[in-house]
Parts: C-alpha cells; structure tokens; sequence
C-alpha cells in the first residue's frame, strides 16, 4: 500500500502542488497523518480502499501586516 507521503508526491507529480502544503483528508474528515520519520503511516492504516474518496486541502500561510 501506498504511504501518505508517497500520494503527496504523486500529487506534486501531476498538478505541481507542493508535498509540504498539501493535507489529505477522508470524506469523514479524519486527516491523514503521514506517521513518524521511522514508520509511515500508509493508505490501508486509514483503510482506504479503491474507490475511497479523499480531499486535498492547501494550507498556506499568510501573514497580516498591521500599520504602525
């Protein structure tokens, strides 16, 4: 099964999103986690089956500037 980090990479590949501002999230709402550097967490930990939809949030962060 294919790890979390592994689907964000092949997002990146096919639309240019960055990994790093990329959240994977099931139709339930539960995030995808991609696990701790020493065991990644995989798409069969969520039970994700072919035919599972999942949502791609971009989270970016902007800063507000307050005038002085």
């Amino acid at each position: 099964s294919d790890s979390i980090e592994s689907v964000k990479e092949k997002i990146e590949e096919e639309v240019g999103t960055a990994v790093a501002v990329q959240r994977l999230v099931l139709s339930s709402g539960e995030p995808l986690e991609n696990g701790p550097c020493a065991c990644p967490c995989t798409l069969a930990d969520y039970n994700v089956q072919e035919g599972t939809i999942l949502y791609r949030h971009i989270v970016t962060r902007t800063k507000t500037l307050t005038p002085i």
